[in-house]
């Protein structure tokens, strides 16, 4: 067997092997998740919740920190006002209360740039 020969099938066996550790590795994770989801479907999904939960709010915590206070306070009220706006769009929209639905959005709209506006001046 040449040395071209000799490189490929150990390039080979490396490869095998990496997908092999792979594989055990991911079913090491999954199966024990899948088992928990299975048995106890509820305190699964509550511990799924918890869990994004805690990161999403690490997450805000660390960015809160390195951002500042005033973008802070201006992100959150324009996603209020958005999240707000499209609820109450959606819902005179699904009860046939177009007109409502139409005030409702253009007032959303109307807020969302007041906020920057507001906050452009302080």
């Amino acid at each position: 067997m040449n040395l071209k020969g000799k490189s490929k099938f150990v390039s080979f066996l490396k490869a095998a092997l990496f997908l092999g550790a792979c594989l055990a590795v991911s079913f090491a994770v999954v199966f024990p998740l899948w088992a928990f989801a299975k048995n106890a479907p509820r305190a699964y999904s509550a511990a799924v919740i918890i869990a994004s939960a805690l990161i999403a709010a690490w997450k805000f915590v660390a960015w809160a920190k390195k951002s500042g206070v005033k973008n802070v306070l201006r992100i959150v009220l324009k996603c209020a006002v958005a999240a707000v706006g499209i609820f109450f769009a959606f819902h005179f929209l699904f009860s046939f209360k177009r007109i409502l639905a139409l005030v409702a959005a253009i007032s959303a709209i109307a807020l969302f740039k007041l906020v920057d506006v507001a906050f452009k001046k302080a």
